[in-house]
């Protein structure tokens, strides 16, 4: 429960107006920074509680929905972004932790001043590991996500050094997917004219 909101009721019902949509995203925001903390504290060797992981899954799906609600929300996500990438890279984080976080870095990649802060932390590297994670299904959202993205300039400046370009032809060389190929060459034909 953070700011009187159960998590797992607003993430069935996320049409429910939140009293305070901004202090219920900052206390998910501070509960999953500290549960970034927690996964990164744990050894190779070390296990995760599995109530943890669903925890964590569910906060990340309800700051999806919060910001699906409001976009204009996505501001107060910039200091949390470095922490929300860890789970990316993370290796004691579930695939569907690792899906809600980039649902939530899709969402933000509207707001340019949050991409900046993405360039400037230079986290797009995390985001392009995601990848080796997801299913087939998911390649081709993988793909919107980092398109959106590359609509700023010092995004598509790390997109070469970062991967972004390998990462991106092994989708269009190898997927089975037409919409993921299509997706791929739109990308590569976005950030490398």
């Amino acid at each position: 429960m953070f700011s009187g909101v159960f998590v797992r009721v607003f993430n069935e019902q996320p049409q429910f107006q939140l009293p305070d949509p901004e202090g219920y995203l900052k206390s998910l925001l501070d509960y999953l920074g500290n549960q970034a903390q927690y996964f990164a504290s744990i050894g190779a060797d070390g296990t995760v509680d599995p109530t943890r992981l669903k925890q964590t899954s569910m906060a990340l799906h309800s700051v999806f929905h919060v910001l699906s609600a409001n976009q204009a929300f996505s501001m107060q996500c910039v200091n949390s972004l470095r922490l929300l990438s860890s789970f990316f890279v993370n290796e004691h984080t579930t695939s569907e932790i690792q899906l809600n976080t980039l649902r939530i870095f899709g969402i933000v990649a509207a707001v340019q001043e949050v991409v900046l802060a993405i360039a400037q932390q230079r986290l797009l590297s995390s985001i392009l590991l995601v990848v080796e994670r997801l299913t087939a299904q998911e390649h081709s959202f993988f793909l919107q996500v980092l398109s959106a993205l590359s609509s700023h300039p010092e995004i598509v400046k790390q997109f070469i050094p970062t991967g972004g370009v390998l990462y991106t032809t092994n989708l269009f060389a190898n997927s089975t997917e037409p919409a993921v190929r299509k997706e791929a060459a739109s990308l590569l034909a976005k950030v490398t004219h």
